[in-house]
């Protein structure tokens, strides 16, 4: 799901809306590796010449430089370079070009080799994911992890989240979600199964209400993957990975916005998201009003409850797209619309906000989010 760390008490940021921000990259010291490149080519070309030239007294410290040229250096040439010429012109080739592009990729001018290395991981995800997931495993056993697949899956999989927060109309470009399903299989499957990332699958199939018709195919593949991946991790929270969920009625909305007031007791936040998913599903489903009491009484908790209830409110909110679910619930509620003389003498004022810009944070709206 989304990046960065979160701070108890701050507002939550919705993970579909967050998928079009400019990803942070790991800040490098370029000064440092152009005088450390700078360094290594001197202290070779130093040596190279020192021995050249006799610069450095035989039976000094550098003796060893001039025993390790005359019974290394020289058999090496000879049998490699000298004997083999013109033919060893080939691996010369292959090497330079090999020191060139990782000198190029060092210092920042290209990154020709993450480029390929991209290219590469990009058409075995969607090509051969086996291939990815088998060697992942391997390095699994030595501790290792394929960190840049990680990543790049990810960002994938924000990138798809965007591309469907764009355009929720029905029918709009299946190939979306069967690839948000695809990915989020796939992290799973690397081993990532974090609260976060289990929160992800919920978002995941949540999407379906917006288009069964096209998704539940897709959907029900994805929560049988589920199933077979992470059986211990998704049991406590079967109901919120199922693909035709029991949606909840009123009363079990209202029971749920009663229990806010001790959700920081519990610290359950997975059932947190869950229910606000579930929540969201029941209003786009039914377009009744009333469910939003639930996304009301969650606001007002989040600016006015105890510190451990803020807290844990705070982090559903960040691992869940909860300003999307609750912009599209209300969305699609049955909410009145103000007089038609209110909007003839105020044409374009609305006589209420948006609880959809109430609850998300205010780097994503237009005002203070109160």
């Amino acid at each position: 799901m989304s990046s960065g760390q979160h701070r108890p008490g701050s507002m939550g940021r919705s993970t579909l809306l967050r998928a079009g921000y400019v990803r942070h990259t790991r800040r490098r010291n370029w000064i440092a590796r152009y005088l450390a490149l700078g360094s290594v080519l001197g202290v070779l070309y130093l040596i190279m010449k020192g021995i050249q030239t006799d610069w450095f007294n035989p039976d000094g410290p550098a003796r060893l430089l001039y025993i390790l040229h005359d019974t290394v250096w020289l058999p090496v040439k000879g049998a490699l370079w000298t004997a083999l010429f013109p033919d060893a012109l080939i691996w010369a080739t292959a090497l330079t070009c090999i020191a060139a592009l990782a000198i190029v990729e060092f210092v920042g001018w290209e990154s020709p080799v993450r480029t390929g290395q991209l290219a590469l991981l990009r058409l075995l995800v969607f090509r051969a994911p086996g291939v990815i997931v088998a060697w992942h495993d391997i390095l699994g056993w030595t501790g290792l992890r394929m960190g840049l697949a990680e990543t790049l899956i990810g960002d994938l999989r924000q990138d798809a989240l965007f591309a469907l927060a764009r355009d929720l109309k029905p029918g709009a470009d299946p190939t979306l979600y069967a690839r948000l399903c695809h990915l989020t299989e796939l992290r799973l499957r690397l081993g990532m199964s974090r609260p976060r990332d289990l929160v992800a699958v919920i978002d995941t199939l949540g999407l379906t209400a917006f288009d069964p018709q096209h998704r539940m195919d897709h959907a029900e593949r994805l929560a049988d993957r589920i199933e077979k991946i992470a059986p211990d991790r998704v049991e406590p929270f079967r109901r919120f990975t199922q693909t035709r969920p029991d949606l909840p009625g009123i009363r079990d909305t209202l029971r749920w916005a009663a229990d806010l007031r001790t959700a920081g007791e519990t610290g359950d936040v997975i059932e947190l998201a869950g229910r606000v998913v579930l929540t969201a599903r029941a209003t786009i489903a039914t377009g009744n009003g009333a469910f939003l009491a639930f996304f009301d009484d969650w606001a007002r908790e989040r600016l006015c409850g105890r510190a451990e209830t803020v807290a844990a409110l705070a982090e559903a909110e960040d691992l869940c797209a909860f300003a999307f679910w609750a912009a599209s619930a209300e969305a699609a509620a049955n909410v009145s619309a103000p007089a038609a003389l209110f909007q003839e003498a105020f044409d374009g004022l609305r006589s209420e906000r948006d609880r959809g810009e109430g609850f998300a944070h205010g780097d994503f709206y237009t005002g203070d989010a109160v």
